[in-house]
């Protein structure tokens, strides 16, 4: 079977410049994020009289006053050296986490409780100013001065009356000095109290419009890649269940939270009441799932260039990180960070290995899966370094790095699924070339000796044989007459399939047409106490252009299928006039019977291909359950609905209506009964290279008075031919040394004129008959009749020596 990951092709070409656009965007993007210095600080102050704040916002990064397992009042300074009136502090780097920090020389733990304290500057007449509190671990409480000015969580002295809480708060402030009093707990995070990202100063709209519009930029971040992920997981589920394509969505799907959930958690914004317990374990599960779902990703992708064992592993140690993270508390879990960083660092390096093998030999997508590994290789690493305070990174780099990767990546998986479909679509139409051809050999393989089963039956019936020889001719020619139609029924299908199937219209008189398939089927019966009934007498003398083979073939399968079901009373065709102008007129065909009927829950499964009304029965009747599926086929290419009213135990009535252009006059087509040899003079030469069909032709040439000549292929037939002897060949198509089609062509660059009718078992060769110079065919297997008047359609009626018959039946 056809594998992706097998097949080698080049499809694009070496644009470098792609990956140098990200790299430059990504570094220049951060710089520009670095290039806003803050202004000189001194210890426990900051000065920001020299500021004009219509420039921007400042950063409160500096050293501050750093009070451990104390919650400073507001109003008092402290002292450095400590007194029972001003507690001691010592200065500190801020924004960082305490467990950065000593105090009085030692470590300090990540749970307990602190605060911070700054003295800000500000020009004189400062209005409209505000600060910009990002996330803390885990709860804090913020003054100005005397007066609180924000609080999440709730902070205390103990883990029990504490209360954990992250957000980003915007909050007024006014004066031209500031004094900033942080009170913060943690009792719940391995990380310590403290923050990231510093505490930002500058006119409040433009706070709150940086603010709008970073939550704009994440949200839409968020939407695009919860609608990626959709989209590929429905893909995946109304496709072939591609693996990258499950594995590619789930991981859209949770790293969408990471963008809402603890990217200034805009999510509490939405859902202020979701705990922060739910919070903690959602971010670290979506981190841990999300980077085992890239690692299976990576590894199904490309699975000819990944390490699989080792990727497998990989893949492992993130789902044994989310385990833990379930099954334990936030304390312990956040430890997990530091270790599951180095991982990341290496699933970024394997990746690029998987990617860059896989671009080197020439993968499907592999060039944008580089770029992608480019993209988000930079970005983890500013995210980082962010992360450990080394880069304050900013928002545009987290929007570029995002899209850049997730947009490298959704390219990828499209061009795969684009060339599977084209591949598959390859494959199918290669697999019904490959049918057709087989049902053509079939066809050629199952009629050739059907020819000749029926044809001598045909020979024997009029060779005047006894009562009980005749019985059992007419059950070998039903038998073989019903094999040739399931053959027929299967090949039609194929045709329809394929939607091959033509209709080729011509004045036509139903009312005969109707009375000639009511004789065959009531020939066929085996059951004398059911009544044929043709009520058509409406139409009778109405010409009509028609499709006689396709109504000859949907009245067979009806009628036919009502005499399988049908045990006694009556089987009737009827057809009504239902309105009619000048040039056309609609009818109302209908086929009943007093069968066995047909339950309500069955009636449309009777439509449905190799499907019977019901199993049990089924064992004694013949067929192969295609007839109503192939009718109804035919009705709906034409815009017709056949539709049924039936009753168990009752009987079935098929009908339909349908409108036929009024033709002028039916041709009528001479028959031959009325001479003992109606080919008398004749000399035809027959192309055939199997005997028994051979001597079937003879013998039925023989009966007609016509003389013959055999050759046994094609290079034969143009060595005997003789243009003034022969009226006729009789070309077979299937033949060594020179085909029928081959031979055909010959004659006629010769400028023979000669008719040529072709003897084919291959329903499928039509056109190819024509454009080889043939006049006309006779598929087979064939009734004498209808090889009869087909000769005679081409023979000049001066070429043959009539002679009066008593006896009207030559067939």
């Amino acid at each position: 079977m056809y594998t992706l990951q097998d097949e080698q092709i080049v499809i694009y070409k070496k644009n470098w410049h792609y990956l140098w656009l990200v790299v430059l965007l990504l570094l220049g993007t951060t710089l520009t994020a670095q290039a806003d210095r803050p202004p000189s600080r001194i210890p426990g102050i900051l000065d920001l009289r020299t500021t004009n704040f219509d420039n921007g916002y400042r950063l409160l990064k500096g050293q501050w006053k750093f009070y451990w397992e104390h919650f400073q009042k507001p109003n008092d300074t402290g002292s450095p050296s400590g007194t029972p009136s001003m507690p001691y502090f010592e200065y500190k780097k801020f924004p960082d986490f305490w467990t950065h920090y000593t105090w009085k020389g030692a470590s300090l733990p990540a749970t307990g409780y602190a605060s911070m304290q700054l003295k800000i500057l500000l020009p004189k007449e400062s209005k409209n100013l505000g600060l910009l509190i990002p996330d803390l671990n885990t709860s804090y409480a913020l003054f100005l001065g005397d007066s609180l000015l924000v609080e999440t969580g709730k902070v205390a002295t103990s883990e029990s009356m504490s209360q954990p809480y992250w957000a980003t708060k915007i909050i007024p402030i006014y004066g031209d000095s500031l004094l900033l009093t942080l009170h913060i707990a943690n009792y719940q995070h391995a990380k310590g109290g403290g923050m990231v990202e510093p505490i930002r100063i500058g006119r409040l709209a433009d706070l709150k419009q940086a603010s709008l519009t970073n939550g704009a930029q994440y949200w839409f971040l968020t939407g695009s890649i919860v609608i990626i992920g959709l989209l590929f997981l429905g893909l995946y589920f109304f496709s072939n269940q591609d693996k990258p394509l499950l594995y590619f969505a789930l991981f859209c799907l949770l790293y969408s939270y990471r963008i809402i959930g603890t990217s200034e958690y805009l999510l509490h914004d939405v859902f202020p009441s979701l705990p922060w317990r739910i919070a903690i374990h959602l971010e670290y599960l979506t981190l841990f799932l999300s980077v085992g779902m890239f690692v299976l990703y990576t590894r199904s992708l490309f699975p000819k260039d990944a390490p699989q064992k080792l990727m497998s592993v990989l893949a492992f140690i993130c789902f044994g990180y989310a385990l833990i993270t379930i099954l334990t508390p936030p304390l312990v879990f956040t430890n997990l960070i530091d270790s599951f960083i180095l991982l990341v660092v290496l699933y970024i390096g394997m990746a690029f290995y998987v990617y860059w093998k896989a671009y080197g030999n020439k993968r499907i997508g592999a060039q944008y899966a580089l770029l992608s590994t480019v993209a988000i290789c930079m970005l983890i690493i500013f995210l980082i370094f962010d992360y450990y305070g080394i880069i304050a990174l900013s928002r545009p780099i987290l929007i570029i790095g995002y899209f850049a990767f997730f947009t490298f990546q959704s390219l990828i998986l499209p061009f795969r699924f684009s060339y599977i479909l084209k591949k598959a679509k390859e494959e199918a139409v290669l697999g019904l070339k490959t049918k057709n051809e087989f049902m053509s050999s079939m066809s050629h393989e199952i009629r050739t000796p059907l020819n000749a089963v029926i044809g001598m039956a045909h020979v024997m019936q009029k060779e005047n044989p006894r009562d009980d020889q005749r019985q059992h001719l007419d059950v070998l020619l039903f038998s073989a007459n019903n094999l040739l139609g399931i053959v027929n029924d299967i090949l039609d299908l194929n045709k329809i399939e394929a939607g091959k199937i033509s209709f080729h219209y011509e004045p036509t008189d139903l009312d005969q047409l109707v009375g000639k398939v009511m004789k065959v089927i009531k020939y066929s019966a085996s059951r004398t106490q059911v009544n044929f009934v043709q009520d058509t007498l409406p139409v009778r003398g109405i010409p009509l252009m028609a499709d006689a083979q396709k109504l000859t073939q949907i009245l067979t399968n009806l009628l036919s299928n009502a005499n399988k079901f049908t045990t006694n009373g009556e089987i009737k065709c009827r057809i009504n006039i239902e309105s009619r102008t000048d040039k056309v007129i609609t009818l109302k065909i209908s086929v009943s019977d007093t069968g066995i009927g047909i339950p309500i829950e069955k009636q449309k499964l009777i439509f449905d291909r190799f499907t019977q009304v019901d199993s049990t029965f089924t064992r004694s009747v013949e067929g192969a359950g295609l007839g109503l599926s192939i009718t109804k086929q035919i009705l709906k290419e034409q815009q017709i609905d056949i539709q049924l009213s039936s009753t168990p135990g009752a009987g079935s009535n098929f009908y339909w209506y349908q409108t036929f252009e009024l033709a002028t006059a039916v041709p009528t087509t001479p028959t031959p009964s009325s001479v003992v040899s109606p080919l008398k003079g004749v000399s035809i030469l027959i192309v055939e290279d199997i005997k028994l069909n051979v001597i079937v032709l003879q013998k039925f040439l023989i009966k007609w008075g016509a003389d013959s000549v055999i050759a046994q292929n094609g290079q034969e037939a143009l060595d005997l031919f003789d243009p003034l002897s022969h009226q006729l060949i009789l070309m077979d198509l299937h033949m060594p040394i020179m085909d029928g089609y081959q031979a055909s062509r010959a004659l006629r660059k010769r400028g023979v004129t000669t008719p040529i009718i072709a003897l084919t078992a291959d329903i499928g060769s039509i056109d190819k008959i024509k454009q080889s110079g043939m006049n006309d065919l006779i598929l087979k297997p064939y009734n004498p009749t209808q090889l009869l008047q087909t000769i005679l359609q081409h023979i000049p009626s001066e070429a043959i020596k009539h002679q009066e018959s008593a006896s009207p039946d030559h067939s």
